[in-house]
């Protein structure tokens, strides 16, 4: 592997052909492609932000396992010591432009209204036209897989990573830009 590219441009490419293993390697560190996928994101932060600073590094792709992996131990130790529960925050730009008072009363009350749906229900929510959903489990974990209407044939496109809390959806992790999740998950359909 050749040393630290001189360019954002170089480094960015870089990233994106190491990404998939990256994945692979924080999957099987964290036990699950969905905490995988965080941890990668992690890891490519830390690297952008280390890049400038890193000076001559001989073995990039070495570097950037080692950053990885470091990661994955910080999300494990952080995982042990707090737990999985995170809270669902509703962002304040999920209203349309417009009344801004009415519009967030629509979004409450829309949200309300899908949270009060049993989870089978919730996952099955037809969310979009060019999408069709269907409930499922990755790693024991509940999703919405993500098939495209225009591809009947074809296999799951990416999926929505749903977490709850008791009864409430407590997180949602959506995965359309990290596809190659899929590669490695163990997906069972209901």
């Amino acid at each position: 592997m050749p040393g630290m590219p001189t360019n954002l441009e170089a480094f960015e490419s870089l990233l994106g052909t190491l990404r998939p293993r990256l994945h692979r390697y924080c999957a099987r560190m964290t036990g699950s492609v969905i905490d995988g996928e965080d941890v990668v994101q992690d890891t490519l932060l830390n690297a952008y932000e280390a890049r400038s600073t890193a000076g001559g590094i001989a073995n990039v792709e070495a570097w950037l396992f080692r950053i990885a992996h470091n990661a994955a131990m910080d999300f494990l130790r952080r995982h042990a010591r707090h737990g999985t529960a995170q809270l669902l925050e509703i962002d304040e730009t999920i209203a349309a432009p417009g009344d801004v008072e009415q519009d967030r009363e629509i979004a409450a009350a829309s949200l309300h209204t899908f949270m009060r749906l049993a989870p089978p229900q919730r996952c099955a929510v037809k969310l979009a036209e060019q999408w069709r959903f269907e409930a499922a489990w990755v790693d024991g974990r509940p999703v919405m897989v993500v098939f495209d209407r225009n591809d009947p044939a074809g296999g799951p496109a990416y999926f929505v990573a749903l977490d709850f809390g008791g009864d409430a959806v407590t997180g949602i992790r959506d995965f359309l830009f990290a596809r190659y999740v899929l590669d490695g998950a163990a997906l069972r359909t209901l």
